[in-house]
């Protein structure tokens, strides 16, 4: 299995546009093949948050995130609103 890590950072004052968009992010990561779970943290003052999901292969948890299905959208949605989003981390789970 593999751990997939996104983090970002946003305008604090768009929190609320962020967290519709955010749970928009999950429910479009949950239809991906291979998904196990998604997690999505927020933090209001700090304008930050990581998006932390499960894969079962390395070939899915690499799924590019402006050409998945229902994502990409949301992604450049993101992003014309101001968020900037760091390249994911992908790590093999150990235990």
């Amino acid at each position: 299995m593999y751990l997939r890590v996104t983090r970002y950072r946003f305008d604090s004052a768009r929190y609320d546009e962020i967290v519709s968009l955010a749970q928009e992010v999950g429910d479009a990561m949950e239809g991906l093949p291979g998904n196990l779970s998604v997690h999505i943290g927020i933090d209001r003052t700090l304008g930050s948050g990581h998006t932390v999901s499960i894969w079962d292969t390395l070939e899915h948890a690499n799924f590019s995130r402006e050409t998945a299905p229902r994502l990409g959208w949301i992604v450049r949605n993101l992003r014309s609103i101001g968020m900037q989003l760091d390249p994911p981390e992908i790590s093999e789970i150990v235990n």
